[in-house]
């Protein structure tokens, strides 16, 4: 019976804003109990334990069973409470941990895998409201801990979710659907419209090849999920080879990594932490122009408010040289350790693929 599954056994903090309860579709999940605001933090956890350098490649029955014998009396019957999708339990100590473990990347222990019973609980979507930072720490957190923040507002009543891979943050559905390894059922992937799925996918598939034109060597690997060669996505080889050299104009680069915020907050997967980043690097980029007219509508960019505002003020900017172009390009390479093989330049940029969706303004 519902009322005696053991996850109503589950320690949820006293403050929480959030309750667990069954789903229709999707075993169990996490529910606002009040309205939430955009970046509150939803959840601190502290590990059940920890397993040191994780090693895929050997047999962590024992191991767990060791860590399992090691916790209080209290902590054992929460970490037996688990279930297989909060149904079944699970047949082994290993699959109840590999099943429930996070990777500690948002941690100072990034090489580690932690048992967390109620991050665990929080279902995946392909549009979530809430993530799990993994790039930035709160202050005020304990260097082990993983916490979750809300992407933007959540409603009192709304099921809590975030994404287990950010790569599908730049996935068509369909691709989705191969890199995943399950039926995703969340809202973005049960859409009925095919227009707003083709618009959605529009979208996404421009994420991705913008993220590889502001810095093709390291893009978030989205083409590696599904087996691609990530350089592909951009059509036009000069471009490539622009990116791959990081000969992009700081200019184009400017739009370029403007536009992402404009085309996530659209999707509706722009969270608070993200806009701050997007912020913070678009004004060092403004600061990095040279030549003065550059300058001055980088400037005036960075003063609107609004990210389509300032979209719309940088095309202004749109297939500019600037005196800092070369510098620029040359301390990319430096940073990333790449041999510097001079400019890579040459092909009018006009010619690219984005050319259709950005105009030269005067």
């Amino acid at each position: 019976m519902e009322s005696l599954h053991p996850y109503h056994n589950l320690e949820i903090p006293d403050d929480a804003a959030f309750e667990l309860k069954p789903t229709p579709d999707k075993g169990w999940g996490i529910f606002a109990t009040r309205d939430i605001e955009p970046g509150e933090i939803i959840l601190i956890e502290q590990p059940l334990f920890v397993v040191p350098d994780l090693d895929l490649g050997r047999s962590l029955e024992d191991e767990i069973r060791e860590l399992v014998e090691e916790l209080h009396d209290d902590d054992k019957e929460q970490f037996f409470s688990l279930r297989r999708n909060g149904d079944a339990p699970f047949e082994s100590l290993e699959e109840a941990f590999m099943s429930n473990r996070f990777t500690q990347s948002g941690t100072d222990y990034p090489g580690d895998e932690a048992l967390l019973l109620l991050m665990s609980r929080f279902n995946h979507s392909c549009a979530p409201n809430a993530e799990l930072p993994v790039s930035h720490r709160l202050h005020n957190v304990d260097p082990e801990d993983t916490y979750m923040l809300s992407m933007r507002a959540i409603p009192a009543g709304s099921e809590i979710t975030f994404s287990y891979d950010m790569v599908v943050s730049f996935l068509t559905r369909d691709e989705r659907g191969l890199a995943l390894p399950f039926d995703c059922n969340c809202d973005a992937c049960q859409v009925d419209d095919p227009d707003v799925v083709y618009v959605s996918d529009l979208r996404r598939t421009l994420l991705r090849g913008l993220d590889c034109l502001t810095n093709l060597r390291q893009a978030r690997g989205s083409e590696c999920v599904l087996e691609t060669d990530p350089r592909h996505i951009i059509a036009d080889p000069s471009l490539r080879a622009a990116a791959a050299n990081f000969d992009i104009p700081h200019s184009s680069r400017f739009i370029y990594y403007l536009m992402m915020p404009c085309i996530l907050e659209a999707e509706g997967i722009l969270s608070v932490y993200n806009a701050e980043t997007y912020d913070r690097n678009l004004r060092i980029y403004a600061k990095q122009f040279r030549t003065q007219r550059n300058a001055l509508v980088a400037r005036w960019v960075m003063e609107l408010d609004g990210w389509a505002n300032r979209f719309c003020v940088a095309l202004g900017l749109w297939n500019r040289a600037d005196a800092a172009d070369q510098q620029l390009a040359a301390c990319m390479r430096e940073n990333f350790g790449f041999q510097d093989t001079g400019s890579s330049a040459g092909a009018p940029q006009d010619e690219s693929v984005i050319t259709p969706i950005i105009e030269e303004v005067d």
